[in-house]
């Protein structure tokens, strides 16, 4: 499904990495969209997670990094009604005219990142709706001055999408449509054993069979699907769903089993007669997060039923919350939520959070940098429930700490908030950091910040540190 709807809508929002293309660039509430020249590439998929909705990049160059040049794009909400604050001290070192007729403000400024310099030109246009801007970043005044045509040919592509233009419209219903249809959380691992092979994949089972002389052997491995949040009843729901239609066999009785992933899971099979011979027909279940995976096998050759209960043994989930590693939100999109309400960190200010899962526990910790220098602190612990898509966040209060620029410190305890999410798990193509992990059903607020520009009304966390 993921694969058909990329080639589907590409054109429009994701997958996009070509040369000399015209891509759209989205943010919340409108977007734009510009023309990578001759000899660059488009790319609205690879590199969004950095912050930027798009890169343009030279063709030759298949990673980002410091060798070279390149142009992100993004396109911001408001955050404020007045003229650009964190370039207000500064004259526009030049103004451009875009192909809708808009005037693009031209400056040129250096910044540091882990004590390597790099220099940009950035073009900003204003609308009602959106803050948009193309910068040009490049390790050397030389390497800048060498690519400003380039730059100055993207700048005057650009081409305004409002909140009512068809084709931001489109773009946005795509990237929504991708966001709710595609996942890996329903998708599981395993290993086969010697001498079974992977036949055809069908929608929704991965199927294995053994065959040699008279014996045989069929595995069906199903994606995962919502539980009953209980092992036994899981077990009794699949064997009605998936055993019973097919082999008419009463539900046998299930007894605990050990798992690689360390899920409950249970087993149970009905040895049966057909054809003058007998076969096994046994399932396996385990359940976890309210989620459950079903492994259905049958086979009419005894020494067989070893290799299945080593094949369920070897089943787990693509991705679980639980993982290894943080959930991690960092980048310096300008606009963030502290206090109650959206502030802008300006050029210079960055903001990150992350959760770490357990068993049944949590733990959010964040830091935002203002762009007066202030730092803020904060972090929470709680316990967590899962239920099918719903995420619930139990947190039993945490501490913010303010630390201004002359060392003033302010420490203020976080009440308790419990909150419930739809999450789901996302994996991309191509992309550097992965997986995601996409919240929504909760306003902006103090813990998750600001919604994401990537996904509407949603919360964007990547596993490990990004």
């Amino acid at each position: 499904m993921f694969f058909f709807l990329v080639s589907l809508l590409s054109c429009a929002v994701l997958g996009l990495k070509k040369e000399g293309v015209t891509g759209v660039v989205l943010g919340g509430d409108a977007g734009f969209e510009v023309t990578a020249p001759e000899g660059w590439v488009f790319d609205n998929e690879t590199y969004r997670i950095t912050g930027r909705d798009a890169f343009i990049r030279p063709l030759a160059k298949a990673r980002l990094g410091d060798e070279e040049p390149y142009i992100g794009c993004s396109a911001e909400s408001r955050v404020q009604e007045k003229q650009l604050d964190e370039f207000a001290n500064y004259q526009a070192l030049a103004t451009l005219e875009t192909d809708d007729g808009r005037v693009a403000l031209i400056y040129e400024y250096q910044e540091e990142e882990m004590g390597e310099p790099f220099f940009c030109r950035a073009a900003y246009v204003q609308s009602e709706e959106t803050l948009c801007q193309i910068t040009l970043n490049a390790p050397s005044k030389a390497a800048l001055k060498k690519v400003i045509p380039a730059f100055e040919s993207v700048v005057k592509s650009f081409r305004y999408l409002g909140p009512h233009s068809g084709k931001f419209k489109a773009a946005s219903t795509a990237r929504r449509l991708l966001v709710m249809t595609t996942e890996i959380q329903d998708r599981i691992d395993f290993v086969p054993s010697k001498g079974w092979s992977r036949l055809p994949d069908e929608a929704g089972v991965t199927l294995f069979q053994y065959a040699r002389g008279e014996s045989y052997g069929l595995i069906a491995a199903y994606d995962i699907k919502p539980g009953e949040g209980e092992p036994d009843k899981d077990f009794a729901q699949a064997w009605s769903e998936l055993a019973q239609p097919v082999f008419d066999l009463s539900v046998p009785a299930s007894q605990s089993m050990d798992s690689y992933i360390g899920w409950p899971t249970r087993i149970g099979s009905v040895r049966n007669r057909s054809h003058g011979e007998t076969e096994t027909v046994l399932l396996g279940v385990l359940s976890n997060y309210g989620r459950r995976i079903s492994i259905l096998a049958k086979f009419n050759d005894t020494s067989l039923s070893e290799d299945v209960e080593k094949f369920i043994r070897s089943v787990s989930p693509r991705l679980h919350l639980a993982a290894s590693g943080e959930w991690t939100n960092r980048g310096r999109s300008k606009r963030q939520f502290l206090n109650g309400g959206p502030v802008s960190l300006g050029d210079y200010g960055v903001a990150s959070r992350s959760y770490s899962f357990g068993a049944t526990d949590f733990h959010l910790d964040g830091v935002i940098q203002l762009k007066n220098g202030t730092v803020v602190n904060f972090e929470e612990s709680g316990t967590y429930s899962v239920s099918g898509n719903q995420l619930t966040l139990q947190g039993q209060g945490g501490v913010q700490v303010e630390q201004s620029p002359n060392d003033h410190i302010q420490r203020k305890s976080l009440p308790s908030w419990t909150r419930t999410y739809r999450f789901k798990l996302l994996e991309f193509a191509d992309m550097i950091h992965g997986p995601y992990l996409i919240l929504t059903g909760v306003e902006e607020n103090n813990f998750d910040g600001s919604y994401s520009t990537m996904f509407p009304d949603s919360f964007v966390y990547v596993l490990g540190y990004h």
